[in-house]
């Protein structure tokens, strides 16, 4: 029993990338301290030990394999791999997602694509590896990698609360130098993905809707690094902001109007009327 299930004619198990440790807080989130270590004990330094499992699908009518993410790989520097007290397979004659896919069974050269769920560097950072000049380059070059339009472009231009997460040593190299940017239609529609010849694909698994009407205009939202000054238009048109359809709320009218437009007297409150029952 190899813990594989059967979806149609796919076959998919689970295969082990690895291990690292993150700062429990930040994994719960709101979830107190008291309540989370009661499920998982934190270590001296506050972090908790996570799996990074990835995903190994078979085609039974074809000769595709389809391995989804690939954990953190080894490229980076002792003092990373402590921070993050980072595990990974056992071996050292090749790259870490190859000896996870080998140990499974399957020979990495057949593997012909490889999905990225996002690009944080524990889902991509396996997905490279440092050469004999000192370069990042994939670990996987004959399959075609796949990635969601919206992430590539976040991955590239990351806010300050994800920044550390996205290394460009884990992003840059999978595109290639040659592969062309995605075109401005593609990004405002999440078109179909596009193939390229580096066998990089960038698919907008979900397309944002950016319908409006007369009865619900856009509203442009600020996006992270934006200024106060930068012009709605700028925003409808790839700038600092993205729209969205929603109308804004209608000002007050009629009684509750009256009363929120009342000044408060003298002493400094307001009339009776415009005051709650209760007072």
């Amino acid at each position: 029993m190899d813990g594989s299930v059967d979806l149609g004619r796919w076959r998919a198990r689970t295969i082990d990338g690895g291990q690292l440790h993150l700062d429990g807080g930040a994994m719960f989130g709101s979830v107190p301290r008291v309540v989370w270590q009661r499920c998982i004990a934190p270590d001296s330094r506050h972090r908790i030990p996570l799996a990074t499992r990835l995903l190994l699908l078979e085609d039974s009518e074809s000769q595709r394999i389809v391995v989804i993410d690939a954990g953190v790989g080894d490229k980076e520097d002792a003092g990373f791999r402590e921070r993050f007290d980072i595990r990974l397979p056992a071996g050292s004659d090749e790259a870490p997602l190859r000896r996870t896919i080998r140990a499974a069974g399957v020979d990495p050269e057949q593997v012909t694509d490889l999905i990225l769920t996002h690009l944080h560097f524990d889902h991509v950072g396996g997905a490279t590896r440092l050469d004999a000049a000192g370069d990042s380059t994939a670990v996987l070059p004959a399959a075609r990698h796949w990635v969601q339009d919206v992430n590539w472009l976040n991955g590239l231009s990351p806010g300050v609360r994800e920044k550390a997460s996205y290394l460009r040593s884990n992003i840059e190299p999978l595109e290639g130098a040659s592969a062309p940017a995605a075109s401005a239609k593609a990004r405002r529609t999440g078109a179909v993905a596009m193939a390229w010849s580096t066998k990089v694909s960038r698919s907008a698994w979900t397309p944002l809707a950016r319908t409006s009407s007369s009865r619900n205009p856009p509203r442009v939202v600020p996006k992270r690094g934006s200024r106060p000054g930068d012009s709605p238009k700028g925003a409808m048109e790839g700038g600092p902001g993205r729209v969205r359809s929603r109308p804004e709320a209608a000002p007050p009218v009629g009684p509750r109007a009256s009363r929120l437009n009342r000044q408060p007297g003298a002493d400094g409150r307001l009339p009776c009327r415009a005051r709650p029952a209760r007072c």
